[in-house]
């Protein structure tokens, strides 16, 4: 799958080193990919993106992809920008109807703000994309889809 791939993409390092270094990479990345398994799924594609943009980030900066520290930070950064599965709170059975629903089963219109618009750009995603935004304001406001 692609963003798998993508999700962080070492530069090729010295030929000795190489196996060793790239096993402890790929023991890593694997272990991150099963407690992630919502990662490269269509239902949680926005915060895939966001995953890899944090990966990539985190190269960016210097952190080695085969140390425990880089995948709990990209967890930990992942965890600030996006709602992720662990993190949905399933609404009791006995909650009354939100007062911001719609009466009649009407379409919901969601304003962002600006600081929602600064948010998705600093996730690396085009804010300017009508499906980022609907998925934004989706994850935001903790609206299936």
């Amino acid at each position: 799958m692609r963003r798998k791939d993508e999700l962080e993409q070492e530069p090729e390092p010295e030929k000795p080193a190489k196996a060793k270094q790239e096993a402890r990479h790929n023991e890593a990345k694997s272990a991150w990919m099963r407690r992630n398994a919502w990662f490269d799924t269509d239902e949680y594609s926005v915060q895939s993106d966001v995953a890899v943009k944090i990966s990539n980030d985190l190269m960016e900066e210097g952190e080695d992809p085969t140390s425990s520290e880089f995948w709990e930070t990209l967890d930990r950064r992942l965890g600030k920008a996006v709602r992720l599965p662990s993190q949905r709170r399933e609404p009791s059975a006995a909650a009354a109807p939100s007062r911001d629903a719609p009466a009649g089963g009407g379409k919901r219109v969601v304003r962002l703000t600006a600081a929602d618009r600064d948010m998705i750009r600093k996730m690396g995603l085009d804010d300017k994309d009508p499906v980022i935004l609907k998925a934004y304001a989706a994850e935001k406001y903790g609206e299936r889809r």
